[in-house]
């Protein structure tokens, strides 16, 4: 329409103000209801600022505005009908180019807007620290996770044995045959403890200890603190210890070395020293007799004798008739150990040195009556038997183990006549399980003379002869 200046347009949904009244109306209705009815808007000069149409002075032709919006206070000035130069951007000169919506801060509504856009910032921006620590914190305790099953070494490498360092230790690794000092505490799988703050002076590798103490020991230094979990086989096998320990206990240890020292040789310990550890060993092998663990127990019983028996050359002077009692006493229990593991031929030279060093002792010759009889040689037993009692006539173990002997022996007889009957078919009936002296019939003495007696004169007959042919011939 020609009413309307097309220099400027006044855009859909540009906001008018009253100049009466602080109302705010939209143009964009009253333009369109203008466009369709065909009225002409003229001489409606917008004062443009920061968006806003501003009600001006009628141009100087004269003719009214039609604009609803009265004019008060028209400076004449204006009504020149000369447009304001425009700028470059399309507005007048001297314009505002901030919006005004922007201008208008006071807004309850742009406010209240503005708080609840912060609020969700500030909420999402909450949400996310929070899933980004729970992700560290996930990652965290995985890695710990990772590292904590990284900090159990597998020992053998089958899950049977692990030790885990907990304090570091200092200087070298202990070694085999050093004295080492622990104290430890052992727990079950179920957390109940048995032992705590045990001290501990052993041989390391002479099996003093559990094989788990043992070997994880081998892999420690001084000072170190570490845990080792261990199933039956390296604790307390089938055996257990009564009455803390069942058998096939998995066990919890944790252990800290206090201490090591080398092992001198026994020629430079004196007898003392020698006797101090040795005694030790005797009683860790009484220990493991007592749990029936007799490999163990044999085991120790040997590492005793090292240091309480060594050969004469490494003395320089006789032992005192205690170390001479202590020696006794460990073959002695060297000698059963063996008997109780079926190690015979160990047995009988742990019982004879026993013998050695007490020839009065009843208890040696028993025990090497006992190993001679389980060898199988029962007369050889008897006689060792026969010594005993005359020693300690008043022992009944030797008078009943004698008996016992002489029916063996007796039955043994029995049955190598029977076979011999067997052998040379002189059994009236072989069916019959009879005594050998039976009363229905002659005995097979009476039955081998005629036959003996045949082959001898068969015998001097080929002898007669064989001389007889000789001479002929010469």
């Amino acid at each position: 329409s020609s009413g309307i200046n097309a220099e400027w347009p006044l855009r859909p949904g540009t906001e008018i103000l009253s100049g009466t009244t602080s109302e705010t109306k939209s143009f964009e209705p009253e333009v369109e209801s203008s466009l369709s009815s065909g009225t002409e808007l003229k001489n409606f000069g917008p004062n443009v600022a920061g968006g806003i149409v501003s009600p001006s002075s009628p141009p100087s032709g004269g003719e009214e505005c039609t604009s609803p919006f009265p004019v008060e206070d028209a400076d004449d000035e204006g009504s020149s009908g000369d447009e304001p130069p425009l700028l470059d951007d399309g507005l007048p000169e001297g314009a505002d180019a901030t919006p005004r919506d922007r201008q208008r801060t006071d807004s309850p509504f742009d406010i209240v807007q503005e708080d609840e856009i912060d609020a969700v910032k500030d909420d999402a921006e909450r949400l996310i620290e929070e899933e980004k620590k729970l992700k560290e914190e996930e990652e965290n305790a995985k890695k710990q996770s990772e590292e904590s099953k990284s900090e159990w070494l597998n020992v053998l490498g089958n899950d049977s044995l692990k030790k885990k360092v907990l304090v570091n230790g200092i200087g070298n690794t202990l070694e085999k045959g050093q004295q080492v000092t622990i104290r430890y505490s052992l727990l079950l799988a179920s957390g109940q403890e048995v032992e705590s703050n045990v001290e501990q002076t052993f041989t390391l590798g002479d099996g003093e200890v559990i094989s788990a103490i043992d070997l994880c020991c081998n892999l420690a230094k001084v000072g170190e603190k570490f845990d080792i979990v261990s199933n039956s086989r390296f604790a307390y096998e089938s055996y257990g210890k009564s009455p803390s320990i069942p058998p096939e206990a998995s066990v919890l240890i944790q252990c800290e070395v206090l201490q090591s020292e080398d092992t001198l040789p026994v020629e430079k310990l004196n007898e003392e020293e020698r006797v101090a550890i040795g005694d030790r060993k005797r009683k860790i092998g009484n220990d493991y007799f007592g749990r029936s663990d007799f490999a163990n127990a044999s085991k120790n019983y040997k590492c005793a004798t090292k240091y309480l028996d060594p050969p004469s050359y490494k003395l320089d002077k006789d032992d005192s008739e205690a170390t001479v009692d202590l020696k006794f006493k460990t073959w002695c229990n060297l000698a059963l150990s063996e008997l109780k593991a079926c190690n015979i031929p160990s047995g009988l030279v742990a019982a004879e040195r026993a013998i050695e060093l007490k020839p009065d002792s009843s208890k040696a010759y028993y025990r090497k009556g006992k190993l001679l009889f389980e060898k199988g040689e029962f007369e050889e037993a008897q006689k060792v038997l026969v010594q005993a009692s005359k020693i300690d006539p008043s022992s009944v173990g030797c008078k009943q183990f004698l008996k016992e002997i002489s029916s063996t022996i007796a039955t043994q007889k029995r049955k190598q006549q029977q076979m011999y009957k067997k052998m040379f078919n002189l059994e009236k009936n072989p069916e019959s399980t009879s005594d050998v002296a039976s009363s229905d019939g002659p005995s097979w003495l009476q039955s081998a003379i005629p036959m003996a007696a045949a082959s001898i004169a068969v015998g001097a007959f080929a002898v007669a002869g064989y001389f007889g042919l000789k001479s002929l011939s010469q």
